[in-house]
């Protein structure tokens, strides 16, 4: 092909023009395109309503737990659940005379390290390798009442699972 039938036959192309699409592929077309935006508008307001109920609860249990291990709050079974405006079992706990409470004071605390185990090579999500191990520990408190003497011992198991990056060939 030479350059003058090349432009000829540009030109020929030039000339044809698309033709109008029919009104009921216009209509299929529409249609597919508003129930494509339905849908991700419902995954966009799924997601979010998912990640949304995950914080609240996560800040409702991070509260919860700080006030309960900062002696801010009691959990008392006997006494009676409060009638009125507030339906919560909790109650912040009035200070003591330090001569009338029955304190515990910590005695000991230890880490065991029971065992370890080689779980060998896996391999991450993102296409790294790496060797895991397994640690499993024994935790032991115990706390003692100077005042009368009665002793708390508690023994914990816990598991941590430590993953080290390897290079393989």
């Amino acid at each position: 092909m030479n350059l003058d039938e090349k432009n000829s036959f540009e030109d020929q192309l030039r000339q044809f023009k698309p033709s109008k699409a029919s009104p009921q592929i216009e209509l299929q077309i529409s249609r597919g395109l508003e129930k494509s935006n339905r849908v991700e508008r419902r995954r966009k307001f799924a997601s979010i309503l998912t990640w949304g109920s995950v914080a609240m609860a996560a800040s409702i249990l991070i509260t919860f737990g700080f006030l309960l291990f900062n002696g801010r709050l009691t959990l008392s079974p006997g006494e009676p659940v409060p009638t009125g405006a507030e339906p919560i079992a909790l109650q912040a706990e009035p200070p003591a005379p330090e001569e009338t409470l029955d304190t515990f004071q910590p005695v000991l605390a230890e880490n065991n390290l029971q065992s370890r185990v080689d779980e060998g090579i896996v391999f991450l999500r993102n296409g790294l390798t790496a060797r895991r191990y397994r640690y499993e520990f024994l935790d032991r408190v115990v706390w003692k009442n100077p005042s009368n003497g009665a002793v708390v011992e508690m023994e914990i198991p816990r598991d941590e699972v430590i993953l080290v990056p390897v290079q393989t060939y």
